[in-house]
């Protein structure tokens, strides 16, 4: 080097003097951005904005007191903090451990230069053979040089770490189409009944029977029947012809219902074992509960999985076809994925903190048809579009969204797109697919073959429950502190936003003239599609609920805290 820098016309004495000046403010700021990265690590687990209690406080006084609207400016404002600390979070965790590398690389090239400026080192035969000094100096800087790499790789881990507990980032008018995505998105049987959560390939549309537009609880006005539901649940009614099922369960027993969907009459009820050594599930009773994913059937059979993991199949008449626990699920809340059951096979999203799979069994025996390993949590439900030219299982997680063949199992294409704790299942209509989750962002994508792309992004009021609606003109968001969002489809606009008295947890259906969106207090919010939000009825269940309600031939079945409805004219 030295002949390098005379023929340069440098100084080598003023290189070595630069070098060492380069050397010692990267290690200072390399020190200094280790310490505030593991100093911001701690300080997000202790609190975490992902989860924080005063917006859950809020939340809470705002159910209990819904027509406070300076309580609901508190839960907007608080919430969009929140956001913005996340947000900010994720932005300090990224530029320190980018500024943190690039300090070690300077660091470490500056040592260099160094060491090859060095001036002739001593030589260890100079010294005394009693005197160890020589030994000493260079353990002392093997040891420097050890914890200096450990603390700046710890902080590397920490802002890896914390990154990966946060999550990623990425990147009035004329009523709506007559063809939902149901007509291009399930068998011609699926599209008559109600098979899965939000109905026919998971999407929230039915082109069936228009059902009422008026009904009264109290005095029974349009109102077929009302029975209480044995076990709580969060679960959704699924229908095929004159049955009707759903799920229940706690801690000490999980159970199938099948009702009479003509008179409410339980035809026959199912406990769901288990082979864990205690079913308490962490975090189930207080959040999701045992019984949140919705089962599917085909008309044949019927499925149900637990927040246990415990998945088991009967056929329509109650009897045991098959049952499979699929290990404790690794969450906080136990598993709640809906399942989604097609061509004699039913998928399982189960995603967990280790060892996430995605499963197909084949219905009629519960042998496993494929399984495909994942490396992401989430408690959405999968999707099934058909999308003209081939089926694409689509699934949304704490991560990305992603596609695969549900004949193979094979993955089509990923975006990384999402963040957060994964809830709202994906949507899909007229050729893109919709993902949205609060403290990450709602995208339109593109996908095109095995390519996908993020077309627009929408990063305002968002969903952390209820799945967005789709169409081919707009995308229905419901929020959970009251508001419901309409974007432009295509663009990711905001059209309008309306605001109601509760938040939203089940997911919007729609009619294709009509949307029915009901919120946690139980107030079915009846809509007409558009450029303005133009309110058709406003009706109270007369209960709290937080199940998505099943549309099929004129009539709408709904599950409240403590009953089953069945809303019709009897035509």
């Amino acid at each position: 080097m030295k002949d390098l820098l005379h023929k340069l016309n440098l100084d080598a004495n003023a290189v070595y003097a630069g070098a060492k000046a380069v050397a010692v403010v990267a290690a200072g700021f390399a020190l200094i951005l280790c310490f505030l990265l593991i100093t911001n690590y701690l300080q997000t687990r202790q609190v975490d904005p992902l989860n924080s209690k005063t917006m859950d406080a809020l939340v809470q006084r705002l159910d209990e007191n819904p027509g406070d609207a300076d309580l609901r400016d508190q839960v907007r404002t608080v919430h969009l903090l929140s956001r913005k600390a996340y947000f900010t979070n994720r932005w300090q965790l990224r530029t320190g451990g980018a500024l943190l590398l690039v300090s070690v690389v300077l660091l470490l090239a500056a040592l260099k230069t160094m060491e090859n400026l060095r001036r002739e080192l001593p030589n260890p035969a100079d010294f005394p053979a009693d005197n160890n000094a020589w030994s000493t100096l260079s353990k002392a800087r093997g040891w420097v040089g050890a914890l200096g790499a450990l603390v700046i790789g710890g902080a590397l881990l920490t802002a890896l770490m914390a990154e990966r507990e946060l999550g990623p980032s990425a990147a009035a008018g004329p009523a709506e189409e007559a063809t939902p995505p149901t007509a291009a998105s399930a068998t011609a049987d699926a599209a008559l009944n109600w098979p899965a959560f939000r109905g026919a390939g998971g999407l929230g549309h039915t082109l069936l029977k228009q059902p009422p537009l008026e009904w009264d609880v109290g005095a029974g006005r349009n109102v077929l029947w009302k029975v209480a539901v044995p076990l709580p649940g969060f679960s959704s009614p699924v229908v095929w012809g004159k049955r009707l099922f759903l799920t229940g369960g706690d801690a000490t027993v999980r159970k199938v219902f099948c009702f009479d969907a003509e008179s409410g009459a339980i035809l026959w009820e199912k406990e769901v074992a288990t082979t864990l050594d205690n079913p308490l599930i962490a975090g189930a009773d207080g959040h999701a509960g045992y019984a949140a994913a919705t089962p599917a059937t085909d008309g044949n059979y019927v499925c149900a999985i637990f927040a246990t993991g415990d998945l088991a199949c009967f056929d329509v008449e109650g009897n045991a076809v098959w049952a499979r626990n699929l290990g404790r699920p690794d969450n906080h809340y136990g598993h709640s994925s809906s399942l989604i059951l097609e061509d004699g096979r039913v998928f399982v999203q189960f995603d967990q903190n280790s060892n996430s799979k995605l499963y197909a069994f084949e219905v009629a025996t519960g042998e496993v048809a494929w399984e495909t390993g994942r490396s992401v949590i989430s408690w959405a439900s999968p999707i099934l579009a058909h999308t003209g030219s081939r089926s694409e299982l689509i699934l949304a997680n704490c991560e990305t969204v992603d596609a695969y063949n549900p004949q193979t199992g094979e993955q089509l294409w990923s975006v990384a797109c999402m963040a957060g704790e994964m809830g709202p299942s994906p949507a899909w209509a007229d050729g893109l697919v919709f993902a949205a989750n609060d403290y990450a962002r709602a995208v339109g994508i593109r996908a095109t073959g095995n390519n996908a792309q993020v077309i627009w992004e929408f990063d305002e009021d968002l969903p952390d429950a209820a799945s967005p609606l789709a169409t081919a003109r707009y995308l229905y968001l419901p929020t959970s502190y009251g508001f419901l969002v309409c974007l432009d489809a295509k663009t990711g606009e905001k059209i309008w936003d309306a605001e109601f008295d509760y938040g939203f947890e089940a997911s919007p259906i729609s009619t294709g003239e009509y949307i029915y969106a009901l919120d946690k207090g139980g107030t079915m919010h009846i809509f007409r599609p558009g450029d303005t939000y133009t309110s058709v009825a406003d009706i109270p269940l007369g209960e709290k609920s937080g199940s998505t309600p099943a549309l099929v031939e004129g009539r709408i079945y709904i599950r409240g805290e403590e009953h089953l409805f069945c809303i019709g004219t009897g035509d």
